[in-house]
């Protein structure tokens, strides 16, 4: 069972990770196989879950920092708010507001600056938005999470780590309130959570014990983690790699994988058929581990926190050469949210610029999850010193990318239309259909690739791709879904 829980009761394909080189790239994700499908199966059980039963403001967090747009319906949640009520459901109501409406609008202020005022003289976020109530620890987390997502500051972000550092037990653990003196993984992972978000790292003491108490407590069996009777168990898996992941960490390197697994192995392997997750194996899917296990997911593809992207989307200036009138802000805007695509160090993006077709590889590569192949060259004038020779090497060794003639990749010239669609539909699975043989060898992805939507405006097979028009390309690629 979640840590907040305890107080406050379209299906696509991985295309992308980040536009590299040129750009500056967002901050490292770590690449795992598997993940990036798995968050696409999960979102689309969450926006089928959506549509049965309706509105959830965990539902509209997990799809947008996910990069999906959630279902609006965050207005009806803040009118059923308990005045006075628990600042866990507070918290939980300034997150979805922002997931729906970003961080700047009245509601997303007002939200916070109740938050801000319920912080105690000991530096503690009360039980209740009233300012009352001193002994719940996940009150204090989630308060200092959700201001960090809305841009504003804890009032005394140092008195909010000495209460919660008090709390600690002393195997290094955390439970979900004062007087608790069993520590639980899920409120260990949540208070490394707001440590991150109070912009405490791995050098902090209190950081330090509370990643070994988890280390203490990793299955043996699994790899992952549990609690509540249960081995493993979703929910403690997403818990773990939200943390870690805050912290700069990889939750599957080899500081957290024993000889059964990692969390990330282990949540994976409690993913069901339709795409959602199950709270532990042999039980049914879980619509609450499903949400946690997409929150966590995302965070581990983009390597931010969750909080860091939320209300990313929203933001007027994407870039500064950039405008909200551009034909392809939605599509820049989306992959911004999802950590994908970032500027040139001067902030702007560039959207007229070509991408070389090295730039193209390193971009679908960080897309694909793959970083490097073998060492044995693939193309001559592609050499093991050059800086995309990795992702050469790995996208040649899937079937993605292909010469220009044998053995000649040609890495400096620009990447054209034809060439930027042949990529999506090899990837996308799709075949292309039988052409003349005196047609171009471009005819049959052109022609599929328009059937699925995916050709820019201003298309032109034989002539460079714009930076815009390949992100453009990119994001409805990853709208379109797998072939079938």
């Amino acid at each position: 069972m979640s840590g907040w829980l305890k107080v406050s009761f379209r299906w696509m394909p991985a295309v992308v990770a980040a536009l590299v080189l040129a750009l500056s790239s967002p901050q490292a994700a770590f690449s795992i196989p598997g993940v990036q499908e798995a968050i696409t199966g999960g979102a689309a059980s969450l926006q089928a879950g959506e549509a049965r039963e309706g509105y959830s403001p965990w539902t509209a967090i997990a799809l947008r920092a996910a990069g999906f747009a959630p279902r609006p319906g965050v207005a009806a949640y803040l009118d059923g708010l308990e005045p006075g009520g628990p600042t866990t459901d507070y918290a939980l109501a300034l997150l979805a507001v922002i997931a729906e409406k970003g961080p700047s609008g009245a509601a997303a202020t007002d939200l916070a600056r109740r938050l801000a005022e319920a912080q105690q003289p000991d530096g503690k976020f009360a039980d209740y938005i009233d300012g009352t109530g001193g002994e719940l620890v996940n009150a204090h987390v989630w308060a200092i999470i959700a201001l960090r997502a809305s841009g504003n500051p804890v009032p005394d972000p140092e008195q909010a780590r000495a209460w919660l550092v008090a709390r600690q037990h002393p195997d290094g653990g955390f439970s979900y309130a004062v007087g608790v003196e069993t520590s639980d993984v899920d409120m260990t992972a949540m208070a490394l959570s707001a440590f991150a978000a109070l912009e405490r790292g791995t050098e902090d003491p209190a950081v330090r014990r509370a990643l070994d108490y988890l280390r203490s407590v990793q299955s043996e069996v699994t790899g992952g983690f549990g609690g509540w009777g249960l081995d493993t168990n979703a929910d403690s898996c997403a818990a773990v790699i939200q943390a870690l992941v805050a912290l700069g960490l990889d939750p599957a390197g080899p500081e957290w994988t024993n000889h059964a697994g990692n969390p990330v192995a282990a949540l994976l392997e409690l993913q069901t058929g339709d795409g959602a997750f199950a709270y532990a194996a042999g039980l049914d899917a879980n619509p609450l581990s499903t949400r946690q296990a997409v929150l966590a997911l995302a965070d581990l593809w983009t390597g931010t926190p969750f909080w860091e992207r939320l209300g990313r989307v929203f933001s007027p200036d994407l870039f500064p050469d950039v405008s909200t009138g551009h034909w392809a802000y939605e599509e820049l805007a989306f992959l911004t949210a999802r950590g994908v695509i970032g500027g040139y160090p001067d902030g702007t993006f560039r959207p007229a610029h070509s991408l070389t077709r090295a730039e193209f590889a390193r971009m679908v590569a960080a897309a694909v999850g793959v970083r490097s192949g073998p060492r044995k060259a693939y193309f001559r004038d592609v050499h093991p010193s050059h800086w995309a020779f990795g992702a050469v090497q790995a996208l040649a060794a899937h079937g993605l990318v292909r010469g220009v003639a044998e053995n000649i990749y040609d890495p400096g010239g620009t990447v054209t239309g034809a060439q930027v669609v042949a990529v999506m539909v090899r990837f996308l699975g799709l075949e292309p259909p039988a052409v003349d043989p005196k047609e171009p060898w471009w005819s049959g992805v052109v022609k599929r690739a328009g059937e699925r939507g995916l050709l820019y405006p201003g298309f032109d097979p034989g002539i460079p791709a714009t930076r815009a028009q390949t992100a453009w390309s990119l994001a409805r690629t990853l709208e379109s879904g797998p072939a079938g």
